[in-house]
This record gives C-alpha cells, structure tokens and sequence, in this order.
C-alpha cells in the first residue's frame, strides 16, 4: 500500500477546492451575462413604448427636481408638470373620468407615474 504525505494531500485538494469554486464564480457570471442577453434581445425583438415612457418621465421628474414618493406617486402640481398641462386641466379630467389613475392622500391628490407614463402612451397613439 502506498503512503501519501498528508500535508501534501491537504494542499492538493486545497488547490482542487479552489478551482472548483473559481468554476463555479465563472459558471455564475456567464448566467448572470446571458440573462441579460437574454433580455436585451426580448427588448430588441418586442419594444415596449410604456417602459419607455416610464423611464423618461423618471428622467425628467429626477431632472426637474420633482417631489415622488417611495411607491412612484406625483402631488398634483408636479403631475400636471410633467404632462405640460395646468393642475386644472387635470382636476377637469377628474370631474369627467378621464384622468390617469390618481389618489387623495391627507386631503391632496397624488397621480401614480406608471399612470401617467400609460395616459401619455395611450394618448400619442391616439394623436398618430
């Protein structure tokens, strides 16, 4: 029978244990890469004017310094802001049902900005 040096065997699978994990940090990287493949193609191939929308009316609300709330709600005055129209404009869609989704909070009216990006999508393809 043959006798190993344990100190030897020790640093062997040492080696081996960290070639495996160096595979599997690797393994996990081209995951990660090809889902976002994966998804810049599903983007590429179907695109979505409400996510694009969406976005840019982050933008802008980020570059105006508008006030949104932690679940992406605007107060009224920055609403009507961002869609260039006067906060009574928007109180007149109320009082008619046509207004983009919107809430009353401690007396104000908010507009959810998925709301807004929907009404502004809708709305642009109505006018083409």
């Amino acid at each position: 029978m043959m006798r190993h040096d344990p100190a030897s065997v020790a640093a062997a699978v040492a080696r081996l244990d960290a070639a495996l994990a160096a595979q599997r940090r690797a393994s996990d990287r081209l995951q990660i890469e090809a889902a976002y493949l994966r998804t810049l193609l599903a983007k590429d191939a179907e695109p979505d004017p409400l996510s694009d929308t969406l976005a840019q009316l982050r933008e802008a609300c980020a570059a105006r310094g508008l006030r949104v709330t932690h679940d992406e709600y605007l107060p009224e005055r920055d609403a009507a802001e961002l869609l260039g129209r006067a906060p009574g404009t928007l109180r007149g869609w109320r009082a008619e049902g046509r207004a983009p989704e919107y809430r009353r909070r401690l007396g104000r009216v908010e507009y959810a900005l998925t709301a807004l990006a929907e009404f502004t999508t809708e709305n642009s393809a109505e006018r083409c």
